[in-house]
């Protein structure tokens, strides 16, 4: 659901692993097309937690982050935004008709969705994408 404010709710202990880490265990992981990072406001951590396999493999990433996601996060979005376009990458917000529109890091129209994908523009899935993108 999510990670609550100090003294809300009880404590439940959950195993982690970074990204690199699973991937460094899983030996011969020959490629990883699409990530989907849904963590409530802490994008920034899963992908600080995954920049070398995400760099590696160069797949579609596709995240969320809500408004409220600020209490928890103030720069989350930015910080990600930050993280793709070091890597290149082009970060699109989607519409509710499902096409995507390039992000700038500004608020975007209330009625859209809150769900961002991230691609290398010059990567094997760009084709794909290309064709839903509007500027």
């Amino acid at each position: 659901h999510h990670i609550a404010v100090d003294g809300e709710g009880d404590i439940i202990n959950v195993a982690t692993t970074r990204l690199d880490d699973w991937a460094t265990r899983t030996q011969g992981l020959p490629r990883l097309d699409f990530i989907k990072i849904d963590v409530e406001g802490h994008e920034p951590e899963v992908l600080a937690g995954g920049q070398d396999t995400i760099r590696a493999h160069r797949p579609i990433v596709f995240f969320e982050h809500l408004p409220e996601f600020r209490r928890r996060s103030s720069e989350g979005r930015q910080e990600a935004f930050q993280f793709f376009q070091e890597l290149g990458y082009t970060v699109c917000r989607l519409d509710k008709s499902g096409f995507m529109h390039r992000a700038t890091g500004e608020d975007l129209p209330p009625d859209w969705t809150n769900d961002y994908v991230a691609f290398d523009p010059e990567g094997m899935h760009a084709p794909a994408l290309k064709d839903l993108v509007r500027d």
